[in-house]
């Protein structure tokens, strides 16, 4: 019996995916069971697919990636940009392989908000977001059923498993879900391990151990201000420096993942409570464990920009740190009251640093 079943529809698709933003759990959600809590914004990579009808190709177009065009074909060397999408589309094509389904010919374009108008990424979690839109848009096209936000994280896991991917996941789990999110990683070597032994579709049916995934509700008055540094960082060069340096020192590292347990337990329990002043008092705490961190490793995580932008925010009353890896990209700074947020944009701006004007996004109750 098929654990899922697929319909080719002959439709176009479309899927959207919001971009996401750490509020709290970096570095410590890499580990197993280590939570985090993200958040996603209104900004999105939308994916189109139409089907071809005769035509024997697949053809994929994206204005932000180079080549702009290409066709797929698996099995063969793929541009570094595209690989996130061709992965996508391979495990998809093996996912319908095992239930003797063949992958029909499609167009896939994809139009992103996630960065800026100069190319430069804000740190919203694209290559993610690339990942689920690919997969989501294959899922509607089928019409796979059952499909949720929890199948298509796990479908994007063994994507992102399959190019070796340091990540967390952590950006697959909230942009699946959409709004406030409390994720715990899985052990990736269990998923590796289930499959060599089981067939995908098996393993995606599986409850995965440790796993969790839950929506939060934000309390009524949390303010959330987004500020861009205007410097991209990339994430698995800091987490291949952090893996580097804990080898040769492993004892501070133990001691950060400790407190981050207890902070995000705090936490989780002021979101569960509606207490705004208990989650930017635990924000505050996971910045000084980032910073601890930081400086044990010398990581370069807290930037001189970064910096600038907790202590500014600090000043009218906000909890703030940087949001993801560090080195750059985006910072986060929460409060109890709005009534402070035009002195904030006015000192970000006169350091440069800009606040983005987005809002949290609607989860997106995936059927």
């Amino acid at each position: 019996m098929s654990l899922f079943k697929f319909v080719h529809t002959n439709r176009t698709t479309q899927a959207k995916i919001p971009g996401k933003l750490y509020i709290a759990g970096e570095y410590a959600v890499i580990e197993p069971n280590y939570p985090a809590i993200l958040v996603t914004i209104d900004q999105y990579l939308k994916a189109t697919l139409k089907p071809l009808g005769d035509e024997e190709t697949i053809r994929l177009h994206s204005e932000s990636l180079d080549p702009a065009i290409l066709v797929y074909q698996p099995d063969t060397v793929v541009p570094a940009a595209w690989r996130y999408v061709c992965a996508s589309i391979k495990l998809f094509e093996q996912l319908l392989a095992e239930h003797k389904i063949p992958l029909k010919p499609f167009s896939l374009s994809f139009e992103s908000e996630l960065e800026a108008e100069n190319g430069i990424k804000y740190g919203f979690g694209s290559s993610g977001a690339v990942v689920l839109a690919t997969l989501h848009a294959l899922a509607n096209y089928y019409d796979m059923r059952p499909f949720n936000s929890i199948i298509l994280y796990k479908m994007a896991v063994m994507v992102m498993l399959s190019l070796d991917s340091p990540g967390s996941f952590g950006d697959l789990a909230a942009e699946s879900m959409g709004g406030w999110v409390y994720y715990r990683s899985c052990d990736r070597e269990w998923i590796r391990q289930q499959l060599e032994v089981f067939p995908m579709s098996t393993v995606i049916a599986m409850d995965w151990p440790e796993l969790e995934i839950t929506p939060l509700e934000a309390p009524t008055d949390l303010n959330l201000a987004i500020g861009w540094t205007g410097q991209p960082a990339s994430t698995y060069d800091f987490v291949e420096r952090l893996s580097h340096q804990i080898s040769q020192n492993p004892s501070p590292y133990r001691q950060f993942l400790r407190a981050s347990q207890v902070c995000l337990a705090k936490m989780r329990q002021a979101f569960d409570q509606g207490e705004t002043s208990e989650i930017m008092k635990e924000a505050e705490i996971y910045r000084r464990l980032l910073t601890y961190l930081d400086t044990i490793y010398q990581l370069g995580m807290i930037t001189e920009e970064m910096q600038t932008l907790i202590d500014k925010s600090e000043l009218v009353g906000y909890a703030a740190k940087s949001s993801g890896a560090g080195g750059g990209d985006c910072g986060i700074a929460i409060s109890s009251s709005p009534k402070n947020r035009p002195l904030l944009v006015k000192l970000w701006r006169n350091h440069e640093i800009e606040l983005l004007p987005y809002q949290v996004a609607r989860p997106l109750n995936i059927r």
